[in-house]
């Protein structure tokens, strides 16, 4: 007797938790998504979401959201010389994004770090190859970032 109370019970919240027993055709359905249309005079209604938008609905490169992914790449360089034997010093180096992907998909080390060995360079470009922003229009972007490696035990913030 207690099972079937139980059961009872049990099936009548589930009823109630799920909206009743009637049905409705636009139960189940995902509301559909609204497509990206740019307005007449290709100009920004003023929303702030649609600033970072070009005309056709796709994103434009996020200057400053690349700036962090270099500045996180730098810190993660700076433990180079520890890791890797990398030389301690200031040098540009080249960074490509890729724009269908947003991901920084190659490191140039620049003339500062040509002469260093291999396994150094590589502690250099791991520290900058798969970070990656919103996928932007364009192809690829490359940006040139002097790099400082402080010597081992120095902190960045000293210099």
């Amino acid at each position: 007797m207690q099972a079937k109370l139980l059961y009872g019970l049990v099936a009548g919240v589930m009823v109630v938790a799920c909206g009743g027993s009637g049905s409705s055709s636009d139960r189940g359905k995902w509301p559909e998504a609204k497509k990206y249309e740019p307005s007449s005079s290709g100009t920004s209604s003023g929303d702030d979401d649609d600033e970072d938008l070009i005309d056709d609905g796709t994103l434009k490169f996020d200057e400053e959201q690349a700036n962090i992914l270099l500045r996180r790449g730098a810190t993660s360089a700076a433990d180079c010389p520890k890791t890797a034997k990398t030389s301690p010093g200031e040098g540009d180096i080249t960074v490509t994004f890729d724009g269908k992907k947003g991901q920084i998909v190659a490191v140039d080390v620049g003339y500062f770090w040509t002469d260093a060995e291999p396994e150094a360079q590589n502690c250099i470009k791991k520290s900058f190859i798969g970070a990656y922003l919103p996928p932007f229009e364009g192809g690829n972007k490359e940006i040139t970032y002097t790099l400082t490696i402080p010597e081992p035990g120095e902190s960045k913030d000293e210099k």
